[in-house]
């Protein structure tokens, strides 16, 4: 059953946000078509989609590091109401998909171009044969932006425009600078073993607090936590030595010219001015370096831009809706 859009972008605000997300995912849930694909080695990947009723391009949104779908079902509610189809899955290691390590809060990965065949599989499995014949469009963020950057390059003509929100170009080594952090995390490869959990990490806090989160939106940061409180799946929150090593030697590969040349698609990066979980200076460059690049600051803005303050997000939505709709 398609969904009939109301072509509206009404902002839910943050003091009402525990209180109307629920029938707002109760409604999405009665259209939604729930499955599982297999990527090119048999991990299978969950998703969900949202078909609009003379829907005029298809989204997929991919998540971030230790996050889950169904931590977008809001963006999902917003990009439905104006119209678009809608793509969410999980990536390997995350979530309902399947994962190589039994730890449920660790996250690994053997290559990061092993997200970007999943999401080249929940293209070819979902979008292709599933969704109506109208332009694709990616929504991405942090790890997800890196691995959206990675598959515009090797999959050039699939994608229309993107949106690297908070893409992880280059993760912050808090005051170790990187070839250092890549020269230990080598050391814990060949001693400790690419499962091993990256001793840096920190696992799970049911206790966590605010202050100490990406989030500025106090109702968004309690409705994803109480998810996460609520089932183990959702917990992941530390990565394995080889997913460190992988996102340590992200910044070399997305700011070649092997990449950055090879992507033709419009390119929307949202930075945000307060981020202390991807670096800034690299999403400036790797912007520079595209062919067709907007990029844009949200200078209060903390690492998940999506839970930010309301008057933040207004801005955040605008952008976006903007950048979609010029290809129209």
């Amino acid at each position: 059953m398609n969904y009939q859009p109301t072509y509206e972008f009404h902002l839910i605000p943050d003091q009402e946000y525990l209180t109307r997300m629920p029938e707002i995912e109760q409604t999405l849930t009665s259209y939604a078509t729930q499955g599982f694909v297999s990527s090119f080695d048999g991990c299978r990947l969950a998703y969900e989609l949202y078909l609009a009723e003379n829907s005029t391009a298809t989204i997929i949104i991919v998540h971030g590091l230790s996050e889950f779908y169904k931590k977008y079902y809001e963006i999902a509610w917003y990009f439905l109401n104006m119209g678009y189809n809608i793509v969410l899955f999980d990536l390997r290691g995350h979530g309902s998909s399947d994962r190589k390590v039994e730890k449920m809060s660790l996250v690994h990965v053997d290559h990061f171009d092993d997200y970007v065949e999943d999401l080249q599989c929940i293209y070819q499995q979902v979008v292709l044969p599933l969704c109506p014949k109208v332009p694709v469009y990616l929504y991405s963020h942090s790890m997800g932006g890196a691995v959206a950057a990675l598959f515009l390059a090797k999959y050039p003509d699939e994608i229309a425009r993107a949106v690297l929100s908070s893409p992880m170009i280059c993760p912050v080594t808090a005051n170790v600078p990187v070839w250092l952090a890549r020269l230990h995390t080598h050391h814990l490869l060949k001693t400790q073993g690419g499962t091993a959990i990256f001793p840096f990490g920190k696992d799970f806090d049911p206790n966590v607090t605010l202050t100490v989160s990406n989030d500025l939106s106090y109702g968004r940061f309690r409705h994803n936590l109480d998810y996460r409180i609520n089932n183990e799946i959702y917990q992941t929150s530390v990565s394995t030595n080889q997913w460190m090593w992988e996102a340590l030697n992200i910044k070399h590969r997305l700011l070649s010219p092997e990449i950055t040349r090879k992507i033709t698609a419009d390119v929307l990066l949202l930075c945000a001015g307060q981020d202390h979980t991807v670096q800034i200076k690299p999403q400036h460059t790797f912007a520079s370096k595209l062919h067709s690049c907007r990029l844009v600051t949200f200078p209060e803005s903390k690492h998940t831009i999506y839970t930010a303050t309301d008057d933040i997000l207004m801005e955040y939505y605008k952008a976006i809706f903007e950048f979609y709709k010029n290809t129209e």
